[in-house]
């Protein structure tokens, strides 16, 4: 073991206590780019929420489609599936929704409507890149931190392992040194 062993430790433990904030910091930033409030994914699903509630409406006020034309319908506007689960499957569907509810004579449904429906989507796209680079920063960070860790125990053993050479686990002598570095009483370190 080097003489400057403990102090490189003890600035490891520093660096990594800094690191771990920020490396919350940056999965904070990225939740906060992805979230859950008035962001862009949030915006679009109100507006899909909004036309699949407007299609069902139109499928009650034609009783007399067979199931074969209600199951056709209810498809074009992808009621019962969940678009959202991947962003190309929500960019690729959203976009054929809208396409269908500017063909369709949807209650409710307005031109203006279909105009802003059409810019969250716009939205929605443009802002994967943000995103992704809120998640590399988070991702950076937080391998750092774990880096920073890895070599505070590195270097925590390499004093771990000098006290187990000096106070050997035989001497009932060095109980209590052994403790101190928290070392096996009853043998050797082995890390």
């Amino acid at each position: 073991m080097e003489t400057d062993t403990p102090i490189k430790l003890l600035a490891q433990c520093a660096l990594w206590h800094d690191l771990s904030g920020d490396a919350h910091g940056a999965t904070t930033d990225k939740e906060e780019n992805t979230g859950l409030g008035e962001d862009a994914g949030t915006l679009l699903k109100r507006h899909v929420e909004f036309l699949r509630t407007k299609a069902r409406l139109f499928i009650n006020k034609h009783p007399e489609w067979k199931d074969a034309e209600v199951t056709a319908f209810k498809a074009r506007y992808f009621i019962g599936t969940n678009i959202f689960s991947s962003r190309a499957l929500a960019e690729q569907s959203v976009g054929t929704l809208l396409k269908n509810a500017a063909e369709d004579s949807l209650p409710s449904v307005i031109p203006e409507r279909l105009v802003l429906a059409n810019t969250a989507l716009a939205k929605y796209i443009g802002t994967e890149a943000p995103q992704s680079d809120a998640q590399s920063d988070a991702t950076k960070a937080r391998q750092k931190r774990d880096d920073a860790f890895a070599e505070a125990l590195r270097l925590r053993h390499d004093i771990q392992y000098a006290a187990d050479t000096a106070w050997p686990w035989w001497d009932d002598a060095n109980v209590a040194v052994r403790r101190e570095f928290l070392l096996p009483a009853g043998r050797a370190f082995v890390g």
